[in-house]
């Protein structure tokens, strides 16, 4: 076990307890640290869903759930290139041409990329609000970007 918790199999069990160590593995919850999932949105909006994802999957990966840490990464990951696809794919069938110095080509990708970005971060920002609200109840950290 590290000092982020990583490696734990039951460190989420954290929800079930109101103490400041695990009773199956003892891990010290005042050695784990959490993104603050208000600042979701903000980096949903300032650059793409990718990196609340990121952020999300990482909250997951220190509370030992592997597993949803994996999914999240796999899932986000595959929503940026389908993501991708979509806008060049919008921009061909629009005639908006990125190759040259069409006004209008940056401005639309950065329009669309927040039509998908702006609710990815709200939906992450909703799922893991009690969770990390919960964690610093019980002495857990805030993690610094």
């Amino acid at each position: 076990m590290n000092r982020t918790g990583e490696g734990t199999e039951c460190g989420a069990r954290f929800a079930a307890q109101d103490t400041m160590v695990c009773p199956t593995c003892n891990l010290r919850f005042s050695e784990i640290s959490l993104y603050n999932p208000k600042r979701f949105v903000w980096f949903s909006l300032l650059m793409t869903f990718l990196v609340p994802s990121y952020l999300s999957a990482s909250n997951y990966g220190r509370l030992g759930q592997r597993r949803k840490k994996n999914l999240l990464l796999s899932l986000g990951f595959a929503a940026f290139v389908v993501s991708l696809v979509v806008i060049i794919r919008l921009e061909q069938i629009l005639g908006i041409d990125s190759s040259e110095a069409d006004d209008a080509a940056p401005y639309f990708a950065r329009l669309f990329s927040l039509v998908i970005d702006w609710p990815v971060g709200l939906y992450l920002r909703s799922r893991q609000k009690s969770l990390f609200e919960r964690a610093m109840g019980i002495g857990m950290k805030q993690a610094s970007l």
